[in-house]
């Protein structure tokens, strides 16, 4: 099934603003720590720009 590109570009921007706002003051250590944070990193990189829902 061929996907819409500036669909994609949509969700790739998208994930790209919730991971900032997920990090949003967070030093690179603090990041290394959190499990939750890195977390949500991981599900909106590997998933969203996938294209999985």
């Amino acid at each position: 099934m061929d996907h819409d590109p500036k669909a994609y570009l949509f969700d790739i921007k998208q994930a790209c603003d919730e991971i900032k706002a997920f990090t949003k003051d967070m030093s690179f250590e603090e990041y290394s720590i959190n499990s939750m944070v890195k977390a949500a990193v991981e599900r909106k990189f590997f998933s969203d720009w996938r294209g999985d829902d």
